[in-house]
């Protein structure tokens, strides 16, 4: 009984955050306001995906699955698990795409936005260093996770787009002191 209350507890904290994010059911797996309803929803997902290959294998019963479907949380689930699927076979695409442009530019990874042989490339590209940018700050505000930055690191991405603004920082500092040195050591 004390395990079916604290189910019926979750699930009702699950239904508020589905109300508050609407409709949707996939608590963030790093969620500040509630980890605990996050580590929940990730253990009930796991369950679910379980029962949905084996039902013996799934700690969840045939109720719990009712009551999870009556919260619109396995729908939620499924479609997430859809569209992220068709999002990592554009992901992988791109990255293929990203490999072909650095083997023709001498290991350079930083595709023009206005690149007219791959428009979307170049915004793919701006696109993954904001989302690296926001990894840094909060892993929880990114798309990237820890397999997808290993595979930017590992073709020598990240490298190439740090260096890019290491190198445009120079430039831009190269600017200020001609400036500087044109306008009586004014950098205003």
């Amino acid at each position: 009984n004390a395990t079916q209350y604290a189910f019926k507890e979750k699930l009702k904290c699950l239904i508020k955050y589905r109300g508050e994010h609407d409709g949707d059911c996939n608590v963030p797996q790093i969620w500040k306001h509630d980890q605990k309803l996050a580590n929940w929803v990730k253990l009930q997902k796991t369950e679910f995906y379980k029962y949905e290959n084996d039902p013996k294998t799934s700690k969840l019963t045939p109720e719990r699955i009712s009551l999870l479907e009556e919260a619109g949380a396995i729908k939620s689930w499924l479609l997430k698990r859809r569209l992220s699927s068709r999002t990592n076979r554009k992901w992988e695409e791109n990255l293929t795409h990203l490999i072909t442009y650095r083997d023709a530019n001498d290991g350079d990874c930083n595709v023009p936005q206005t690149w007219k042989d791959d428009p979307q490339l170049g915004i793919w590209v701006k696109n993954q260093k904001q989302h690296l940018r926001k990894y840094k700050a909060d892993p929880a505000t990114s798309s990237l996770n820890t397999e997808r930055i290993a595979k930017l690191q590992k073709i020598g991405a990240i490298t190439s787009w740090s260096n890019a603004t290491q190198y445009a920082f120079k430039e831009k500092l190269k600017c200020l002191i001609k400036y500087r040195d044109e306008h009586d050591g004014d950098c205003n």
